[in-house]
């Protein structure tokens, strides 16, 4: 988690929430101020970032989704079953009721997933540019750079790749079951 949460303030970036490989969550930004972690999203979101390998499944993540149908080269690690049983959890929690957060600011977070089609998880993105649109939205990125200090320091990172639109349809599956 420290690596994760290192590379995302070297790139300007932040999150919400955290979610580990032993399914705990850590929460890291106050979810009333907008963080840079979804783009055209920043403002209308929260940020909920399950930690997953970018180069080998180890530790936790001891299942790789080969071939995946989503992720970058069509390989990556699959999310812990105690992650996903935390994320049910936090997107029920955050989903149950409106949020007043001070200054305004009202969070409202429809049970609903804009972006997912029920065959299975997709690339599509129609719903991720409409702000009027609610719900639960992932979205995957390809891997860039490894960070300054790795031993790969510079070169593009290659293997398998966790995608969140995978984790978005498992968990809109499991909440419809």
């Amino acid at each position: 988690m420290a690596s994760t949460e290192r590379v995302l303030r070297k790139k300007g970036l932040g999150v919400h929430f955290m979610i580990d490989g032993s399914g705990e969550i850590h929460q890291f930004g106050d979810l009333a101020r907008s963080m840079a972690h979804g783009n055209e999203r920043n403002s209308t979101s929260i940020g909920i970032e399950v930690i997953n390998p970018y180069t080998r499944a180890t530790g936790y993540w001891t299942e790789m989704i080969d071939p995946s149908p989503t992720a970058w080269r069509k390989r990556e690690a699959a999310d812990t079953e105690a992650q996903m049983v935390a994320l049910d959890a936090l997107c029920g929690l955050l989903c149950a009721h409106a949020w007043e957060c001070g200054n305004g600011v009202i969070i409202d977070i429809p049970m609903a997933f804009p972006t997912q089609p029920t065959t299975g998880p997709g690339r599509g993105h129609a719903a991720w540019f409409d702000r009027s649109v609610g719900g639960i939205i992932a979205h995957g990125h390809r891997p860039g750079r490894y960070p300054a200090g790795h031993a790969r320091a510079g070169q593009r990172v290659k293997g398998p790749h966790a995608d969140a639109r995978r984790t978005v349809w498992e968990l809109y599956r499991r909440l419809r079951a």
